[in-house]
């Protein structure tokens, strides 16, 4: 799904409609882009990257003091 905007902007339509989408994405076990806004609350992680605690125990193994995490990622594997 693509949303374009000449301007940028996300109008409020737009919002409702992404955000609708991302539901029946989400309900269907879709993947969202790690690049893009989305709801975290309605993924399960584990669920949907079957090697996901093993990549949660190779990233606390190669980055143990968590300089290449940041706010926004950081709060996902913790």
């Amino acid at each position: 799904v693509v949303y374009y905007a000449d301007d940028g902007s996300l109008s409020q339509e737009g919002l409702h409609f992404l955000t609708e989408v991302e539901k029946l994405l989400a309900e269907e076990g879709g993947r969202p882009h790690w690049g893009k806004y989305y709801d975290e609350e309605r993924y399960n992680w584990r669920e949907i990257y079957p090697q996901w605690d093993a990549f949660r125990a190779l990233r606390s193994q190669l980055d143990p003091q968590g300089r290449l995490g940041n706010d926004y990622i950081t709060p996902l594997f913790d």
